[in-house]
């Protein structure tokens, strides 16, 4: 029956992908066996409690091997319709051909054509080892199973998930490594010089190697030995891509649709029908009968003692509602926090100490730094501070990991290194996932840069990518006013800190903060012009307003701590801070394209147009004309 119900699931992916024309047929026919043992033999879940927070979880690591996923799925029990299979992979389907975050139909984690499901999956162990502590064994005890192949593990941000796996011992990782002697860019011993198993042994790892990816008894006694170990765990399974077919073994069997002629020899060898989209229903009671069987003793005792503690423990009982409901609701307004206690003269030190307040009312803030001596963001609780590599991609993807495992984490890096996490922040905000991203060092006027180190252009990319909201606060009060908005707000956030500035503006505020734009200076005369920035260089733009008064030119300075929101304000409410006709000059030191919108021509673009060498602070604003002698005579001239 085993057989039958795998060539079962096997039948109905493929028929989805010939159907669609999209999709790797060769994949699923070598994944089948180990996703079928997984989910029938060791996955603890519950098609009709999806969000049951000690449920395992699966990542599917290859997402053109969709189909397989939610073939099973639909299997396993889930409620997807036989409607939404034959419309797999179309516009506004409920099944994308790469998998989407969607519990209510068991998909775990979004994947796109990347490599990212190792991050992802040792992110959500750490989530799992992290709530064990706060909330007890007897309630959070879930393994991760991971399903990757060699394109998973060619990816270098794969190793660094490996090496965090390995350092924070995730016993609560299994990995299942599908390796093949081709890939579809040729043999795999031209692109791939290494040895997983040795590696994965030499990090520490519990390693097995089950030699035949049909046998799915093997696969299953590795498994049990995996769950039993003390240590993170990698199954190698030898396989054969697009088996059954004319190109087993080859990499045309790669990301393949399978011929006619092909779907009749594997539908024979498998003994099932050539009509399309053939459901067996003895595989379907089969599947669910044998899972039923399984995993009811296990969500029933669970339920009891789930019943038992919260009926005692108030704490529990309300940390269990955060994880069961909405983790993105910390009003720190309620929280008993005296914000004039932590103000202190340098803005990063006042957001570590305001972060470190929210730790400890909040317990699944968590997070960490790339390099957490030096960038004064750190959490003084040794089990929320999280200490990441130096790499960012790979601490970007266990970052997001994190948060699906029910978690509202945050990372700190260099604003130059978000280029390098910009797939992984892109995939947080397509599943508006609670992820926090926090760049310092965020202008070209620090000596540690040159021109390649830089920030020139990435504050206009963070801005531009949808569903993100960016914050570059001024001061501590516009610092205090986007922590609340993050602390309140569901989905990707990024907190831009600006490196050097000491002290508090007294026309800023908390409160309008969140708007996206403020006026934090009217004119005093007839309106000359309209000011625009953010961060550091509103402290300088309300001197130059001062200054230009002098000259008769009076002009309102509008801070900007947030495009993103201000955006979203109504034609009326954008009027009242930039009446029709006003001339409007941005000063920011980068180059973003976003703020075309607000100018009447590039030249009130008061910008950088080229990257910029190394030197002192000093040296590179009189090089970039951005010192207070260059920018008075450059905005009366754009005024006057």
């Amino acid at each position: 029956m085993d057989t039958k119900i795998i060539n079962s699931l096997r039948n109905l992916a493929i028929d989805m992908i010939n159907d669609r024309m999209m999709g790797d047929a060769g994949l699923v026919l070598s994944l089948s066996p180990a996703i079928y043992t997984v989910f029938s033999n060791h996955l603890n879940f519950n098609p009709s409690d999806e969000t049951w927070i000690n449920r395992d979880r699966f990542i599917l690591g290859e997402g053109l091997a969709s189909s397989l996923l939610y073939s099973t799925l639909f299997y396993s029990g889930y409620d997807i319709p036989l409607d939404s299979l034959k419309k797999y992979g179309r516009i506004n389907s409920k099944l994308p051909l790469y998998p989407e975050r969607n519990l209510k139909i068991g998909v775990e984690a979004s994947i796109g054509a990347s490599p990212v499901s190792l991050g992802l999956a040792v992110g959500e162990a750490y989530a799992e080892k992290y709530l064990e502590k706060v909330i007890g064994k007897e309630l959070i005890n879930y393994k991760v199973y991971v399903l990757v192949t060699d394109n998973d593990l060619m990816d270098g941000s794969s190793y660094e998930a490996l090496s965090f796996a390995s350092r924070n011992n995730l016993n609560n990782l299994i990995i299942i490594y599908n390796s093949f002697e081709t890939t579809k860019c040729g043999k795999k011993n031209l692109l791939l010089n290494n040895n997983i198993i040795n590696m994965s042994n030499d990090l520490g790892f519990f390693t097995e190697v089950v030699n035949n990816s049909e046998d799915y008894i093997s696969i299953d006694k590795a498994l049990t030995k995996a769950k039993l170990s003390n240590k993170p765990s990698l199954i190698e399974i030898k396989s054969l891509i697009a088996i059954g077919t004319s190109n087993q073994g080859s990499y045309n069997g790669h990301e393949s649709i399978l011929s006619e002629n092909d779907l009749d020899l594997v539908k024979e060898k498998m003994n099932i029908t050539k009509v399309p989209y053939h459901i067996s229903n003895t595989a379907i009671n089969e599947f669910q009968s044998k899972i039923d069987a399984r995993i009811s003793p296990i969500y029933n005792e669970w339920v009891s003692t789930y019943n038992n503690i919260i009926s005692r423990d108030e704490n529990k009982k309300n940390l269990i509602s955060l994880l069961e409901e909405d983790n993105s609701k910390m009003n720190l307004k309620n929280m008993k926090i005296n914000f004039e206690e932590f103000m202190r003269e340098d803005l990063r030190e006042t957001n570590n100490n305001l972060m470190n307040a929210i730790a400890k009312e909040f317990p699944l803030f968590i997070g960490g730094s790339l390099f957490n001596k030096d960038s004064k963001i750190s959490l003084e609780n040794e089990n929320k501070n999280i200490y990441y590599n130096l790499s960012p991609k790979g601490t970007a993807l266990i970052t997001i990991g994190l948060a699906l495992g029910g978690l509202k984490p945050f990372v700190c890096a260099n604003l130059s290194d978000s280029l390098d996490m910009l797939s992984s922040i892109k995939l947080a905000s397509t599943s508006k996932e609670n992820v926090t991203y926090i760049f310092v060092n965020d202008t070209i006027y620090t000596d540690k840069y040159n021109k390649i180190s830089s920030p020139i252009f990435e504050l206009g990319i963070l801005r531009s990518i949808p569903d993100i909201t960016l914050f570059r606060p001024a001061d501590v009060n516009e610092l205090v006013g986007s922590w609340d908005y993050v602390m309140n707000k569901k989905g990707t956030n990024i907190l831009v800190l600006t490196s050097d500035f000491k002290g508090r503006l007294a026309s800023t505020s908390k409160e309008l903060t969140t708007k996206g734009a403020y006026i934090v200076k009217k004119e005093m005369g007839r309106l000359s012009g309209i000011l625009v920035s953010s961060g550091s260089e509103l402290e300088t733009t309300l001197r130059l307003s001062e200054e230009l008064e002098s000259l008769g030119i009076f002009t309102r300075v509008v801070s900007m701590p947030s495009f993103n929101l201000y955006s979203l304000l109504t034609k009326e409410a954008k009027e009242e801070l930039f009446p029709v006709g006003a001339k409007v000059v941005v000063i920011e030191p980068s180059i973003d394209a976003n703020y075309n919108k607000l100018v009447y021509s590039e030249k009130y673009l008061i910008n950088l147009k080229d990257y910029t060498d190394a030197g002192t602070k000093k040296e590179l604003i009189s090089k970039t004309n951005f010192d207070i002698e260059n920018l008075i005579e450059n905005i009366e001239r754009l005024l006057k």
